[in-house]
């Protein structure tokens, strides 16, 4: 797993200055969603920077530590960006929000399809009806990803679909 530390105040790391990059290998394999890794960073009073990774289940660990000051942002540099997240903070809000509600579809459909394999193994769900929750959740996954840019509304509508085609299999 890559791991790659950054300086800035932008909720987007392309907006933020990257520090570095290591990488935390050895990970056993987990379903998605199943990997908990615990990460810091410390600044010291002589702004060194410490960056660490742990697995919480293996206790793999890794860490890096930047003293390069060239790779650091000076004082009036930092402070333009400050001035910058605060002039663009509404911005960066929304642009948050998006890539939560992003994510929370792509958590949705990927937890949906998990249970929707244990009603097709175990449950009593008509074939049919579970029939057209695969086919519209496979739709629901292309259009994702075929709409990476997608806005907040365009996210939400989409979510009210999947769940409305999903209400079945969540009352069982």
């Amino acid at each position: 797993m890559r791991v790659r530390a950054y300086e800035g105040e932008r909720p987007n790391v392309e907006h933020n200055n990257l520090l570095g990059v290591f990488y935390l290998e050895g990970l056993p394999r987990a379903p998605r969603g199943d990997v908990k890794i615990i990460i810091s960073m410390q600044i010291d009073v002589d702004g060194i920077v410490k960056v660490s990774a742990e697995h919480k289940t293996s206790g793999i660990k890794d860490a890096m530590t930047v003293t390069n000051p060239s790779s650091r942002l000076r004082e009036n540099e930092i402070a333009k960006m400050m001035a910058e997240a605060e002039k663009l903070k509404v911005e960066d809000q929304r642009w948050k929000e998006r890539v939560e509600l992003r994510n929370a579809l792509d958590q949705y459909i990927y937890g949906m399809k998990k249970r929707l394999n244990m009603e097709k193994r175990w449950g009593d769900m008509q074939k049919e009806d579970v029939e057209d929750m695969e086919a519209g959740l496979e739709e629901a996954e292309e259009w994702l990803s075929e709409h990476e840019n997608a806005v907040k509304d365009e996210l939400a509508e989409k979510m009210k679909d999947v769940r409305r085609l999903c209400r079945k299999i969540v009352k069982s």
